[in-house]
């Protein structure tokens, strides 16, 4: 079951894979077809755009909101 901040591998449709961020609720889960996530990434943009995600993986992690 997925739950609310973990972090997942996720296969995007241009058939790149990588991690990503669960931001649905876990509430709200159960009764979706689909949840909400936000790509991760180490790459540190000066952007407002990017919120710290913490140090998930062996490195800090950023995901960017659009």
């Amino acid at each position: 079951m997925v739950a609310q901040a973990e972090i997942w591998l996720m296969e995007t449709p241009n058939q790149k894979r990588g991690p990503v961020l669960v931001v649905s609720r876990d509430e709200v889960i159960p009764v979706l077809d689909n949840i909400v996530v936000a790509p991760l990434t180490s790459t540190l943009p000066n952007s407002p755009t990017c919120i710290p995600a913490g140090k998930q993986m062996r490195h800090w992690s950023l995901t960017r909101m659009l």
